[in-house]
């Protein structure tokens, strides 16, 4: 009898979790759940560590609910959408890491937070793109893959440089 009550329960929760529109909603409402945890300690907290607290609370939401999201529509539009969201709320993190500098330092921090969003949204877009002309995921991670070795090719000089994307372009087939 046992076993067959435990049998009624584990059914839904099994069907649950391959459909995916119940597994989207189950993680939605998983990360909220998770922020108002993460949320309620934070409160305990004052000025700035609570200012940081609360950013991360907010970017891990954002970041499962975004990517739900792409993966529950799998389209390039919205893989683009949760980066770029995700870009948002890091930029958030980053900045609220920076209240306790001072000055110059501070400003420089932002800075540096700023370039970052700039540079994860500048790469949401070429990867869109690429995504569109493309409508497998793993031509999406390929694309994606293909933009992280270029950008590392940007960081040399010269010769190196060049041979690093002459290379890079050539593992890719571009």
């Amino acid at each position: 009898m046992l076993t067959i009550a435990v049998l009624q329960f584990s059914v839904p929760v099994f069907s649950a979790s391959t459909n995916p529109k119940a597994r989207y909603i189950a993680t939605t409402e998983k990360a909220e759940s998770d922020y108002k945890l993460a949320r309620a300690r934070c409160d305990r907290m004052a000025d700035i560590a609570k200012n940081l607290c609360v950013a991360q609370a907010k970017a891990a939401q954002t970041q499962t609910e975004s990517n739900a999201t792409a993966v529950y529509k799998d389209t390039p539009e919205a893989r683009f959408i949760a980066r770029i969201d995700i870009a948002d709320v890091n930029f958030e993190v980053k900045k609220a890491m920076c209240e306790s500098r001072h000055g110059n330092p501070r400003e420089e921090c932002v800075k540096d937070a700023e370039a970052t969003m700039v540079a994860e949204k500048q790469n949401a877009a070429a990867v869109k793109k690429i995504g569109e002309a493309t409508s497998s995921p793993n031509d999406d991670r390929l694309a994606t893959n293909y933009i992280a070795a270029i950008k590392k090719c940007d960081a040399l000089n010269g010769v190196q440089k060049d041979d690093c994307a002459k290379s890079t372009k050539k593992q890719f087939g571009k």
